[in-house]
């Protein structure tokens, strides 16, 4: 049985994550973008996880699935974007 859409549960995880960036700026500054932020974006990921688990009952190995195949559809683009960073590495901050 499906449960009813409920626009509150569907805006909470992104009310924690402005929530968490606001907290972030306002602790951090400029600095925020060092770290901060993809702890606050991991986070509001989890409660997006912790909803659905609890709310729908979906099964962790429906999560574990779907990240193992999006890491495997984006590992071409990551090893691209590392060749791209080491090869222009060594030119940055030179005149």
């Amino acid at each position: 049985m499906k449960k009813p859409f409920l626009i509150g549960i569907s805006l909470l995880p992104v009310v924690v994550l402005i929530g968490l960036l606001a907290i972030d700026i306002s602790i951090f500054g400029a600095d925020s973008i060092l770290g901060a932020s993809q702890v606050a974006l991991i986070f509001a990921a989890g409660v997006c996880v912790a909803l659905s688990m609890w709310l729908f009952k979906t099964p962790w190995k429906n999560f574990e699935t779907a990240i193992k195949g999006n890491v495997g559809e984006i590992s071409i683009a990551v090893m691209i974007l590392f060749l791209i960073g080491a090869i222009s590495a060594p030119t940055v901050g030179k005149v």
